[in-house]
């Protein structure tokens, strides 16, 4: 939970992330990105990139996207016009200390929500 410390980036809500989502290691997790090699901008959120989303959902917008399964990745990339065209899957790990973590499935896939903790950069663990 944001606990109003600024332990989170200014974008997470105040009780964003839910309690049950946990700080620990990830060993490899994929996400969708248009840079080679991933910089910062593939890893904002989608409230970062001032899209639209709904509000009861503020909170899952507020973290970054990524899949514990490759193939889910790759679904999803055949069906997001901006990847199917130009992107790529970053393969990376996620050490604990980074940010918290919970899985939060799409249709019963691998999708799990990375919430940043403030002056961390998740994406130097991606290539």
């Amino acid at each position: 939970m944001n606990d109003g410390h600024n332990r989170y980036k200014e974008h997470v809500p105040l009780n964003c992330p839910p309690e049950e989502a946990e700080d620990k290691d990830y060993a490899r997790v994929f996400r969708l990105c248009v840079s080679n090699p991933p910089d910062q901008s593939d890893f904002l959120s989608h409230i970062e990139l001032g899209k639209k989303f709904p509000p009861e959902k503020t909170c899952l917008g507020a973290g970054i996207s990524l899949h514990t399964d490759r193939k889910d990745s790759e679904r999803l990339k055949k069906r997001i016009p901006t990847y199917r065209k130009k992107g790529y899957i970053a393969s990376g790990r996620i050490p604990s200390g980074i940010g918290k973590t919970l899985s939060t499935p799409s249709n019963g896939d691998s999708h799990h929500t990375c919430w940043v903790y403030r002056g961390k950069d998740i994406y130097n663990y991606f290539e």
